[in-house]
């Protein structure tokens, strides 16, 4: 799901794609979808947040056009949580069993 939704966007090496796997665990779809458009925004948030002349925002492009890198991803974790709670994943899977396709 991550590769997926940042299939577009310049990511760093230092990924680790297993860690994320693990730290996502019970995410939906659009969890994953939210993290990831937290990450790629955190540059020019950061940047934003300093006092900033707009009209000049096109010439700051370089900088936000740079790679998300892990720490980007850990600190979206820490802001979108997810949204389904294991009650639910129960109950869905409890109804799946019982009339779901098998």
């Amino acid at each position: 799901m991550f590769k997926l939704n940042l299939k577009d966007i310049k990511i760093s090496d230092d990924i680790d794609w297993e860690l994320l796997g693990n730290k996502t665990q019970g995410y939906s779809g659009a969890d994953i979808a939210n993290v990831c458009r937290e990450a790629a925004m955190l540059p020019m948030r950061k940047r934003l947040k300093e006092q900033v002349d707009l009209t000049d925002i096109a010439k700051m492009q370089s900088e936000f056009d740079k790679p998300i890198e892990m720490s980007d991803l850990n600190v979206a974790l820490k802001s979108i949580t997810r949204t389904v709670v294991s009650q639910y994943l129960d109950k869905y899977e409890t109804w799946m069993k019982q009339f779901g396709a098998t």
